[in-house]
């Protein structure tokens, strides 16, 4: 019992140390520390948007004779380009069907295992090829007219 009790008196003593310490820290904390710095940060932000928007604005036009200058030189190379290209390619094909081989399958002998009674034989009328069907099932083929009738 007596390690029971100062157990618990050791526990209360750490517990009230923790609390001091939380209490002695958080004098040293201001708790809108975040919210301060997370405004002035977006504040920061919006100033250099400002700024950006305002050195772009000045440079607008000599950027836009720059771009414009660019898309006509690339024009050109590209044109120069596209020409050069073609004819590579055109040459190239040239080459291809010029080589190109001619396939022949090999002729193969094999010799097939014919079923005598096959499941389909298109020779078959209609009636023969249910006889056959029927059969191929296991089952007696139908009476066709009588022909299977032992008194006729």
């Amino acid at each position: 019992m007596d390690l029971f009790l100062e157990f618990r008196s050791s526990a209360r003593g750490t517990l009230a140390r923790v609390g001091i310490l939380t209490r002695e820290i958080r004098r040293y904390w201001n708790p809108d520390h975040d919210a301060i710095v997370d405004q002035a940060a977006r504040d920061f932000e919006d100033k250099i948007e400002a700024i950006n928007k305002q050195v772009t604005s000045e440079f607008r036009d000599e950027c836009n004779a720059l771009n414009e200058e660019l898309r006509r030189v690339a024009e050109g190379v590209l044109s120069e380009l596209r020409k050069k290209a073609n004819d590579l390619f055109a040459r190239m094909s040239e080459q291809l069907e010029a080589r190109q081989p001619v396939f022949k399958p090999p002729e193969i002998e094999f010799e097939a295992d014919e079923d005598p009674e096959p499941l389909l034989d298109s020779r078959r009328d209609y009636l023969e090829q249910l006889a056959a069907y029927k059969r191929f099932q296991g089952k007696s083929p139908p009476v066709i007219n009588g022909e299977d009738d032992e008194d006729g």
